[in-house]
């Protein structure tokens, strides 16, 4: 069972960087997360949150960078630890919200300084400066200190979203009990990924085939039943045989040596495309990941999406192969697509997340 996180907007602060609402001690340790949202889009803050009994945290906006600053850790790996938590819960938030982030999940270097008065005095501040730190990756450090970050910013136009709806979104999947799990899977990382990149695609087709490619990133090859495979070699066998049969043939004239070369370069192509069909195809490998997955799900019509699935298949096939499908069919399969990728990564999301 996940612990109920409580969230509140609260009035902003004069200085983002310094010590937040919460009571800081020695030994205790901060991670200071900043992430983006596309233009056109905002989130309102700040909002504080307590959670988990002994984690605290703050989000607020700096220039372009919205700033979700933890408290609570006991020592600074306890906190570089929590960081695929985060991702995991920026992804749930994704799922839940439709809110698209950009962060980057390296822990940056802290440079400290040997006078904080001194210190803060060069950086041209009128309190003291314990460190600096690039304000654009992840820093943890010790709660108490009192540290600066390098940013530079810029203005974008934006659309409001309720920030506590998207804080108790990133903590709901952070508090899975298993929610590093699914940062440990590459696979399902990779579609989550390709989910997120497809909000900012900048053409119809982009956003199309990434949500495409996201399906096919989870789905598992599998191998064709061994009357099919042994119907295959057979070919393999004879396509073969006809590669040796070109190697034979004799071409004295530059029209012999050219249809000799495009002979042989058929057939090789032949065989390599009868090597790699030894499992299903993608269309079918995706078909049975959408029923897998959802068969599951109470009230879902698996047999409609897989039809769906069939549906965004054949435009895909028109799209690559013709370089054009109608604006309308392309729109129609994209919001398919959409709407399947979502189901499968939430379903994959709580079933690895769970664990």
């Amino acid at each position: 069972m996940r612990d109920q996180s409580h969230c509140a907007v609260v009035d902003p602060k004069d200085d983002l960087n310094s010590p937040l609402l919460f009571k800081t001690e020695k030994d205790v340790y901060t991670l200071r997360f900043p992430f983006r949202v596309p233009e056109g889009r905002e989130v309102e803050v700040p909002v504080a949150c307590k959670w988990e009994n002994s984690l605290a945290c703050f989000l607020a906006r700096l220039d372009e960078f919205y700033i979700l600053t933890i408290e609570g850790f006991e020592s600074a790996e306890a906190a570089e630890n929590y960081i695929p938590r985060l991702w995991a819960g920026l992804a749930w938030m994704l799922l839940e919200r439709g809110l698209v982030t950009t962060a980057n999940f390296d822990v940056g270097t802290t440079q400290y300084a040997d006078d904080p008065e001194e210190f803060g005095k060069r950086l041209g501040f009128s309190t003291p400066a314990d460190g600096i730190a690039d304000g654009y990756q992840p820093t943890i450090y010790r709660t108490d200190r009192q540290l600066r970050f390098e940013t530079l910013g810029m203005i974008s136009p934006l659309q409001r979203y309720g920030g506590e709806g998207i804080v108790a979104s990133v903590l709901e999947g952070a508090m899975y009990p298993s929610s590093a799990n699914v940062w440990e899977n590459k696979k399902l990382r990779l579609a989550f990924d390709l989910y997120n990149a497809h909000f900012t695609e900048s053409s119809e087709n982009s956003r199309f085939l990434t949500l495409v490619m996201a399906l096919e990133a989870m789905s598992e090859p599998k191998k064709r039943t061994p009357k099919v495979v042994e119907f295959q070699k057979e070919l393999l066998r004879q396509a073969k045989a006809v590669n040796g049969e070109i190697d034979a043939v004799e071409a004295d004239t530059e029209e012999e040596k050219k249809k000799k070369s495009d002979d042989k370069a058929s057939i090789e192509a032949l065989i390599n495309d009868l090597n790699s069909r030894c499992s299903d195809s993608l269309t079918r490998q995706v078909k049975r990941l959408v029923r897998e997955t959802l068969a599951s799900t109470d009230g879902r019509d698996v047999e409609g999406v897989e039809k769906d699935v069939a549906q965004i298949y054949g435009t895909r096939g028109r799209l690559v192969h013709n370089g054009e499908v109608s604006l309308n069919a392309l729109r129609r399969s994209t919001e398919l697509a959409r709407k399947i990728v979502r189901l499968v990564l939430k379903a994959r999301f709580i079933g690895e997340a769970s664990g």
